[in-house]
This record gives C-alpha cells, sequence and structure tokens, in this order.
C-alpha cells in the first residue's frame, strides 16, 4: 500500500490552496466587472430609446404638417395635423401651430413624452419637440 508522505500533503493541500484563492479572486474581479457594465449596459438602453425618440418626434412634426399643409382652411389644417398625430402617436401633442395663409406656410411645432424604460434617480421621463415648416398646396397661387 502506498502512503504520502507528509511533505507530499501538504504541498497538495497548498495547492489546493492557490488554486481556490485564485479562483475566489477571479469572481471578486467579475463581480466588479459587472458592477460597472451592467449600469453602462442600461444607461445604453435609455440612450438608444432618447435617439429613437428624437426621430419619431421629427417624423410626427413632418408628417403633422404635411398633413395641414394640404388643407384650405386653419380650421381643417389643425384638424389634420391632430389627426395625422393620433394615427402615428397618441403620446404626441401639438405645442405650436401656425396656418399663415400670406406666407403660403404651415408651422407646427409637435411635443413627445417618452417614459424611459430604465429610470435614473427622478429622471423618468425626457420630452422632446420638434417642429417642421410646409408650403400650403391646397390653395391656388395668387393672381
Amino acid at each position: 500500500m502506498l502512503v504520502a508522505k507528509p511533505k507530499e500533503r501538504g504541498r497538495k493541500a497548498m495547492s489546493l490552496r492557490a488554486h481556490l484563492r485564485r479562483h475566489g479572486q477571479s469572481l471578486i474581479e467579475v463581480m466588479a466587472g459587472f458592477m460597472v457594465i451592467i449600469p453602462l449596459a442600461l444607461f445604453a438602453v435609455d440612450v438608444s430609446v432618447m435617439a429613437a425618440s428624437s426621430q419619431t418626434v421629427n417624423h410626427l412634426a413632418s408628417e403633422a404638417a404635411r398633413a395641414a399643409a394640404n388643407q384650405m382652411s386653419n380650421g381643417e389644417a389643425l384638424q389634420a395635423a391632430q389627426t395625422a398625430l393620433k394615427n402615428s402617436s397618441p403620446a404626441a401633442s401639438i405645442e405650436n401651430f401656425d396656418y399663415n395663409e400670406a406666407s403660403g406656410k404651415v408651422t407646427v411645432t409637435i411635443r413627445l413624452q417618452v417614459n424611459l424604460p430604465v429610470p435614473v434617480g427622478s429622471f423618468t421621463q425626457a420630452t422632446f419637440s420638434a417642429g417642421a415648416v410646409e408650403p400650403i398646396v391646397a390653395q391656388p397661387a395668387p393672381n
């Protein structure tokens, strides 16, 4: 029967302790890395939602201005702009509307309020505004 010498048993035990220490240190480093990476990833989600919302509000303003520019009167133009917004995004609202027959232009400013998917402190919503100007195409040209 083979019996390990006392000196060899100690060496194996030390190498096992060193091995476990290295794995414990790696686990702590991974956890510390996650503490940095996870908040950055969540922040990236918020930034991507804000970028998409910014593009959306610009598109909504253009659509509302185009819809209003195809109408013959101020009331019809405002109603057409509101309908265009309701069909696209119920969260958007008209902040400013100007149907100017003298200049032949309609100006629409849209406001969009977005709830952020990952709130940071008291920062839970973001508000975006965009404006668009379109020529009025429903009126005949002056003589």
